[in-house]
C-alpha cells in the first residue's frame, strides 16, 4: 500500500501522518507498515540540535496510526489511541533509518482493542509497547 492509499485509507495529513508505506495489512492479525525518517522531519530542528533523535512521541504515534488499521476493511476507518498501556524505547531512531512498525491484535473488546508493536530499524529493536485503539465504527 503506497502512500496514496495510505491517505485514502487515515485520516491523518502533513505533517501528521506518519506512516509513508504499509507492507502488509490482515485485518484483524497483523499489520507492517513503515516510516522513513528524514532530515527534513521539522520536529529534529529542536530535537536536538547537531544530535538529531526522532521524538519518542512521535514513534508511538507512527505505531498507533498503524493499529488503527488492524479493523480495517475499508477506508477512512481508523482506529484513535486512547491509552499507552506501556512502552519502551531500547535505542535512538536517527535521520536516514527507515522504521519497520509491526502491530498485531492482542485482544478485542466491543470497540477496543489492545495491539502489541514493535519498531525496528535495520532488524534491531528500537522501540515496543502496547497501545490500546477506540474504532468508532467496528469495520
Amino acid at each position: 500500500m503506497e502512500t496514496g492509499e495510505v491517505l485514502s485509507r487515515l485520516p491523518h495529513r502533513h505533517p501528521y501522518l506518519l506512516i509513508d508505506r504499509v507492507i502488509t495489512i490482515e485485518p484483524g492479525k497483523r499489520v507492517v507498515a513503515v516510516k522513513a525518517v528524514t532530515y527534513t522531519e521539522y520536529c529534529l530542528a529542536g530535537h536536538f540540535p547537531g544530535d538529531p533523535v526522532y521524538p519518542g512521541a512521535f514513534m508511538i504515534e507512527a505505531a498507533s496510526q498503524a493499529a488503527g488499521l488492524l479493523r480495517q476493511k475499508e477506508a477512512n476507518i481508523a482506529g484513535n489511541l486512547v491509552e499507552i498501556v506501556r512502552f519502551q524505547f531500547k535505542k535512538p531512531v536517527r535521520p536516514g533509518h527507515l522504521i519497520v512498525i509491526e502491530a498485531l491484535q492482542n485482544n478485542a473488546k466491543g470497540p477496543f482493542l489492545l495491539a502489541d508493536v514493535t519498531l525496528t530499524v535495520n532488524d534491531t529493536l528500537v522501540a515496543r509497547g502496547s497501545l490500546q485503539i477506540y474504532t468508532p465504527k467496528n469495520s
